[in-house]
């Protein structure tokens, strides 16, 4: 449901600027943040936590529709499929080494023996995620916003 929502907002709005689908990105990301906070770091309702992880996705996944189009839209046809199915090949691959990594550092700081800072772990980790791609998408915008 983010994803089209967020694919329906792009192209609706983005005659206004052709900023509005790197916009739709980075908003997400954002609103995420809160909502991802809530989820992980609110331990003594687990009913909470889950209605937090929606909202989350709700709200954060909306990039992948965007995303995809500013991506199809700046390559020749014939490579647009190379260009989404690498794409879709490393967010796969870093994201599972992102859980690999998780799980180290969850070892060194000792987690399996003190279960509550997986919360706090895991909400550091996604904030460097959600953060760090701000730029991101703020450049992919700019630089899409110059070759349309």
């Amino acid at each position: 449901m983010s994803t089209l929502m967020g694919g329906l907002l792009s192209d609706k709005f983005e005659k206004k600027s052709r900023m509005t689908k790197s916009l739709i990105c980075m908003i997400g990301s954002l609103l995420g943040l809160p909502a991802i906070a809530m989820c992980t770091l609110v331990t003594n309702n687990f009913y909470v936590s889950l209605f937090f992880m929606a909202v989350k996705y709700l709200v954060a996944e909306c990039w992948m529709s965007p995303a995809i189009t500013m991506m199809q839209t700046t390559v020749k046809p014939e490579n647009q499929g190379n260009v989404v199915s690498a794409h879709l090949f490393y967010l796969t691959a870093s994201g599972c080494a992102s859980s690999v990594l998780l799980g180290f550092v969850a070892n060194i700081i000792g987690a399996p023996a003190n279960p509550a800072l997986y919360g706090k772990l895991i909400f550091l980790w996604s904030l460097i995620g959600y953060i760090g791609c701000l730029p991101c998408f703020w450049v992919a915008g700019k630089l899409y916003k110059s070759y349309i």
